[in-house]
Parts: C-alpha cells; sequence; structure tokens
C-alpha cells in the first residue's frame, strides 16, 4: 500500500498561500511571526528588514522546563506548536485576526520571544513538527 502525504492548502489571512501539513487542523490559533532582526549598532534590534508571516498554530499557556542553546534550564511563558520552521531570537504574536501588528515586534505587548526550538519528525520524516518555548 502507498503511503501519501496529503497536504491542503490554506489561504493565509495576509492572502498569502501556504502548503500546510494534514495535522494542521488541529491547531487553531494564529500567530504572527517576526524572524530575529538585526543589530543597529545600539544594543536594539531593527525590524524594519524582516517580513512578518502568519502561521497556524496551537498555542498553550503553559510553563514549561526546557534548556536552551548553551544549556541553560529555563521555564517558558508559553509553548506554540507550529508547522513551520522559527529561529531563535525571532517573536510570535498571538492574533486572533492574524494581523500584521507593525514592523517591530517589540512594540507590541502580547508579543514574545523565541528561547527555544525543538523538531519532530514522523518515522519517514517527510512531516515535522516544530515545538517553540517563549
Amino acid at each position: 500500500m502507498a503511503v501519501l502525504n496529503i497536504i491542503h492548502h490554506f489561504v493565509l489571512p495576509s492572502g498569502t498561500p501556504a502548503a500546510t501539513p494534514v495535522y494542521s487542523k488541529h491547531m487553531p490559533d494564529l500567530v504572527t511571526y517576526y524572524p530575529p532582526g538585526a543589530p543597529d549598532g545600539f544594543s536594539t534590534l531593527d525590524f524594519s528588514a524582516v517580513t512578518p508571516k502568519v502561521l497556524y498554530s496551537r498555542w498553550q499557556d503553559v510553563q514549561e522546563l526546557f534548556r536552551d542553546a548553551s544549556g541553560r534550564e529555563l521555564v517558558s511563558n508559553a509553548v506554540v506548536y507550529v508547522c513551520e520552521e522559527v529561529e531563535i531570537g525571532g517573536f510570535l504574536f498571538k492574533s486572533d485576526e492574524g494581523a500584521i501588528i507593525g514592523s517591530d515586534p517589540n512594540a507590541s505587548a502580547g508579543s514574545r520571544q523565541v528561547r527555544g526550538i525543538s523538531v519532530s519528525g514522523n518515522l519517514r520524516r517527510t512531516t515535522e513538527l516544530h515545538k517553540v518555548w517563549l
């Protein structure tokens, strides 16, 4: 029996079509993802060259112990499951409408920085789920 990799095509609120794995039907939340900004030389990050992206997700406001890239144990403020790759240092903003909140995620009270990432694949490595600690 052949195994089918079923992919649904969604149109995200920003108008950008995205191929999303079949398990995304269990991801009812929309988040706006901002990739890491570039240092501006004044101890802050510049997000003017960053293009935010709306992603389907499963957002859980739970505290969970995890290890960051340097091995330190930290406690998360939230755990988010997404279908696409995100980077440590980026920001996620929970949005019911999937709205882009502007050019600087630091200006929004609801945005949180990505502090840890884990990627889990199925047995054939045809589908990946990204777990993100904020």
